[in-house]
């Protein structure tokens, strides 16, 4: 920050020097300020990304949380957040501490550190996209739509977003007594485009992704139950691909039969989804809470090992599904194989 400051100081005694200077002199003067913002311009850079006291993160931070809509967004940056404070207590207790208690502090401040710097990427990795990119991938989504439910709710996030985005270039113009209230009006469209990006996940999709949603649920399914009910549902929902296709090219007379055929599949359909929701394996701390109770009942030598065996198991899938949620793009491919070898162990003990 000095050094940036001398160069500042340079580039305006320069700048001052140009404007008094005579005609012969203008030329080396010009050539001596082009070469003092070149340097301001690096010292700056250098400034930007030195490291920043952690009251001063800790402000930003929370600047970013206030700010943000997202809940994925808001749930990494408030783990950020309390990482960061974990850190500045840290560092507090290191001062006042005594000499044989350092060492100690300074090994959790190692930890909390790295800690720190994961939530920061994790943080960093749940920002938005530009919302140029943003409209661009709905008005591919809504060419692509065919779900009369799904093109309306994908119609109205568009039109949010692109009001977000006139508001963003009205604040840039924007004088200063007015910027206050085009921020208000900003950060309540923001909200808007969440909700109704949330309501357009949700919606109905066309049959197609449907069928290569259950083929990816199939592919990460361990439990037997579970396999056998979403491949009855991916049954089902083949049938009803091929008769929306026979019915697109149906004759008049055998329209009114294939109809009644994919009102009947449609019902199989829902009730093939319900039966694998239900077959949908409990959360893994309540797993985890039944075999402890067994495990206290158990008096067989034989049964008490098993079950052992499968809360170790239970525990190891815990680590993985939280070292996943934590985990770095790069690192996720890796986790999640080893997070489904754990699962199928744990369900074959």
């Amino acid at each position: 920050m000095r050094k940036q400051l001398k160069c500042a100081k340079k580039v305006a005694a320069l700048k001052k020097a140009l404007r008094n200077a005579d005609p012969s002199e203008k030329k080396a003067v010009r050539a001596r300020l082009v070469n003092a913002q070149k340097r301001l311009a690096r010292a700056a850079v250098k400034a930007f990304k030195a490291p920043k006291a952690i009251s001063v993160r800790i402000g930003n931070i929370k600047r970013a949380l206030k700010n943000a809509v997202a809940p994925v967004r808001r749930a990494a940056l408030r783990k950020q957040l309390k990482a960061a404070k974990k850190v500045a207590v840290l560092r507090k207790a290191l001062k006042n501490a005594d000499p044989e208690q350092k060492a100690g502090i300074k090994r959790k401040l190692a930890v909390a550190r790295r800690f720190l710097k994961k939530c920061a990427a994790r943080a960093a990795s749940t920002r938005p996209k530009p919302i140029r990119a943003r409209i661009a991938t709905i008005k591919a989504k809504l060419a692509k739509a065919k779900n009369p439910v799904r093109r309306a709710l994908l119609k109205k996030q568009l039109k949010c977003a692109k009001k977000v985005a006139a508001l963003k270039k009205a604040l840039r113009r924007a004088d200063p007594e007015e910027r206050k209230a085009i921020k208000a009006r900003l950060l309540t469209a923001r909200k808007a485009l969440v909700r109704v990006a949330s309501k357009a996940r949700k919606a109905p999709k066309h049959i197609s992704v449907r069928i290569a949603n259950l083929k990816k649920a199939l592919k990460n399914a361990v439990v037997p139950a579970r396999r056998k009910a979403l491949k009855k549902q991916l049954k089902c929902a083949k049938k009803i691909a091929v008769l929306k296709k026979a019915l697109k090219n149906a004759a008049p007379e055998q329209r009114v039969a294939i109809k009644r055929k994919l009102a009947t599949a449609k019902k199989v359909l829902k009730w093939a989804a319900k039966r694998a929701a239900a077959a949908k394996p409990k959360p893994i701390g309540k797993r985890i809470d039944v075999l402890k109770a067994k495990l206290t009942k158990a008096k067989n030598p034989v049964r008490r090992a098993a079950l052992k065996k499968c809360l170790k198991l239970a525990k190891k899938v815990v680590v993985l599904r939280k070292k996943l949620r934590e985990a770095l793009p790069s690192e996720r491919k890796v986790l999640k194989a080893k997070l489904l070898k754990c699962r199928r162990a744990l369900v074959r003990a």
